[in-house]
Parts: structure tokens; C-alpha cells; sequence
């Protein structure tokens, strides 16, 4: 089972082991489940986890970790020897080389190194924000120029606040 532990002031969801290998897109999608179920921002999964697809990348299962992870907002932590992979791999090498400058993944070669990347590499928000809020921060704003304590606009030209249903975003119009 999953573990979730406090690694920099943020909770991080860390693979044993002894786990089930993640071999399809559903035990991906579950994995990420998990770690918003128990409100992480990070993953660390050891190398014996993955199945031996997720290291062709034309099976597309490394993309789909990989784009979860950032579309959930999670740092991933991919932890072991990949040595062998990457000497067989040209692709996959140059996804390895890749993730030394990204900042939403990592291939490292133990839990200590895992740990020090997550402490430099803080998320910026928690993936429950970034499901249910965009990346303004904000629902909705009023159009340029408009001020919701304002009675008018423009002398003459009174204001009424109304809010459109159909696109959920607060609207005015002008009587």
C-alpha cells in the first residue's frame, strides 16, 4: 500500500516495492487517484514498479504518467537505475536528459535524491486547487474598466451586475 509522507512541508505519496507494477493507463489514472485522495503534490514510484512498456515510449504509457502528473499539477519522482533503459532506448534517453531540466519530473537514483529535488522543487499550488480553480486564481472577473461598487460607468450610464448562467462568468449591462 501507498504511503503518504511529509517530505518539505509537502505530502507525498511513496511507492513500495512490493506494489503492483503500474502496466496500463487505469493503474495510472488510480495512482493519481490515490495521491488526490490523500492530497499530495508529489508522487515517488521506484523504477520495479514500472512495467517494461512505460520504457518504449511508442507505447505511449510513459506520456500518460507523465502528462497526468502535470495536468494534476503533482511533482513525480521516478527513483532507480534507468542505466540499462536509456542504453537501449535513443527516445528514451533523451526523455531522462529532458527531465534533468524539468521541474514537474525527475529520474533519480535513490530516495535520498528524491527527497532533496522535492525540497527544492515546492509545488505552487495543491492539485485540489488546481482542479477546481484556473490558473488565475480567480472564477470570474467584470470586463476592463468596471468596478462592482460602482453605480455608473460613465455619467448617465447606470450599471446593473447580472450573472450569465450560460457562461458562468460574472457579466454587466448597461440600461
Amino acid at each position: 500500500m501507498a504511503q503518504a509522507v511529509l517530505v518539505a512541508n509537502t505530502t507525498t505519496l511513496v511507492l513500495e516495492p512490493g506494489e503492483p507494477v503500474l502496466a496500463t493507463p487505469r493503474d495510472i489514472s488510480n495512482l493519481i487517484g490515490d495521491a488526490l485522495s490523500e492530497s499530495a503534490t508529489a508522487i515517488v514510484v521506484p523504477v520495479e514498479l514500472l512495467a517494461a512498456e512505460f520504457f518504449q515510449l511508442r507505447t505511449g504509457l510513459a506520456a500518460e504518467l507523465l502528462q497526468k502528473a502535470a495536468v494534476y499539477r503533482m511533482k513525480l519522482a521516478i527513483v532507480g537505475d534507468v542505466s540499462s533503459h536509456r542504453a537501449a532506448s535513443k527516445a528514451f534517453n533523451d526523455l531522462v536528459v529532458e527531465a534533468a531540466h524539468a521541474t514537474g519530473y525527475q529520474f533519480v537514483t535513490s530516495r535520498e535524491a528524491a527527497v532533496r529535488w522535492l525540497e527544492r522543487s515546492r509545488p505552487e499550488i495543491s492539485p485540489v486547487d488546481a482542479v477546481h480553480r484556473p490558473l488565475g486564481g480567480r472564477r470570474f472577473s467584470p470586463p476592463r474598466g468596471a468596478h462592482p461598487q460602482r453605480t455608473e460607468l460613465k455619467p448617465g450610464l447606470p450599471c446593473v451586475p447580472r450573472h450569465d448562467f450560460a457562461r458562468s462568468a460574472h457579466m454587466w449591462r448597461f440600461q
